[in-house]
């Protein structure tokens, strides 16, 4: 799902989907 999601932000705009990258990264590091 969220690498679907992810794909559709980036055909829409790279920059979102950067960021989107680095929220779910984050989310990732505090989930440790």
């Amino acid at each position: 799902m969220q690498v679907k999601a992810g794909w559709v932000a980036a055909r829409l705009h790279p920059l979102v989907a950067v960021e989107l990258l680095a929220l779910l990264e984050a989310q990732a590091l505090v989930s440790l």
